[in-house]
């Protein structure tokens, strides 16, 4: 493996030797060990993805039941203000 002459500023900040154990620890990186982590993240992925539907079902159950409350309540105000406000 050569080195290239399209960078020629950095061309004398890596060491042969440095440049060795990189080329051998970027090889490291693709071997067949890392097909079972990758399976694993995309398992957590989906569990994540599971529970933050229901935390979404969760929360807009919460906002309906508020909503409902308030708006019964300015139902039953209103009802208030026309008995006091009709004539006797």
């Amino acid at each position: 493996m050569d080195k290239s002459n399209l960078c020629p500023p950095w061309g004398k900040t890596l060491t042969e030797k440095r440049i060795k154990e990189l080329v051998a620890y970027i090889r490291n990186l693709s071997t067949q060990e890392a097909e079972k982590p990758v399976v694993a993240a995309k398992e957590a992925v989906v569990e994540v993805k599971e529970s933050s539907a229901f935390k979404s079902s969760v929360r807009w159950l919460f906002v309906i039941v508020i909503t409902l409350a308030l708006a019964i309540g300015a139902i039953g105000e209103w009802k208030k203000l026309r008995k006091e406000s009709l004539p006797r």
